[in-house]
């Protein structure tokens, strides 16, 4: 899972929401019920369209953000086709141990290959509906630009992008001249397999491929390494990591601005010193 806002430090100007930087990701083993099967039981009518999940974490917004109507819960809605794809849980398990509280506890939804936002915690109602939902978290927040019919339009944040980020060197950090250092990171791909990571030391001038590291997982990250040899000479040094995917998809470079502050997926600098 990845929050929609993982590296928004990078995002200039900087933006209303929480400045993450590099740490709103990770991969957990989850144990579950699909969603699917409670609405099979459930029995969903012929006219439903999506369906909404609620959590029992509820709050109120205030400016520089969208006022909400006061307090009000955490919902988002997901399609009613990705509702019932088998990917979609209800977790009460992570890692072989009962979901802890931080992580959801009792039950959570967990919606892989989608931004973490889809993915529910401390599930309190399920609502199937024969519309849209509009809510906060689906409209105001987590959303980003797309243009439909030659017009601006607010779409939900919903599928993870390819993405390679770096894990050492970390930003700012100090590393020996002309030794031997190991550049690593972790990729991911939604529910694509990750088919290649390149690196680069020179701030994207030139790029060499990366050792991908075991084999790959679906809606998993994967490890890779890359074996630099600093240079003699001392001074700063931008490390860049972008990842392919199955589908051909290519980490871009440049950041798209009509993702707002959502889905940082672009090549991240990583700027280093050589000392």
């Amino acid at each position: 899972l990845e929050c929609s806002g993982n590296g928004r430090v990078f995002l200039e100007p900087p933006q209303v929401g929480i400045r993450w930087e590099l740490g709103a990701v990770g991969t957990a083993e989850w144990k579950g019920v699909p969603l699917a099967a409670v609405l099979e039981r459930a029995g969903v009518k012929p006219n439903a369209v999506e369906v909404i999940l609620e959590g029992a974490d509820k709050g109120e917004f205030k400016e520089p953000n969208p006022r909400t109507p006061g307090v009000i819960p955490y919902a988002r809605s997901l399609p009613l086709a990705k509702a019932k794809a088998p990917e979609v849980l209800l977790a009460y398990e992570m890692n072989g141990e009962p979901l802890p509280p931080r992580h959801g506890h009792p039950v959570r939804a967990v919606v892989a290959g989608w931004y973490g936002m889809a993915s529910v915690k401390w599930l309190k109602r399920i609502v199937v509906t024969d519309r849209t939902f509009d809510g906060y978290f689906q409209t105001f927040m987590y959303t980003t630009w797309d243009s439909r019919h030659g017009l601006p339009t607010i779409v939900p944040v919903t599928e993870i992008q390819v993405k390679a980020q770096v894990a050492r060197p970390a930003p700012y950090e100090v590393v020996p001249k002309g030794e031997p250092y190991r550049i690593y990171g972790a990729a991911w791909a939604g529910g694509s397999d990750v088919a290649k990571v390149e690196v680069s030391t020179d701030g994207g001038q030139s790029w060499t491929v990366a050792k991908l590291i075991g084999e790959p997982v679906t809606y998993a990250w994967r490890f890779w390494e890359h074996e630099w040899r600093t240079p003699e000479r001392a001074g700063p040094h931008v490390i860049m990591a972008r990842a392919t995917d199955s589908r051909g998809r290519v980490q871009p470079m440049e950041r798209d601005h009509d993702r707002r502050d959502a889905v940082i997926s672009h090549v991240l600098p990583i700027e280093i010193e050589v000392r």
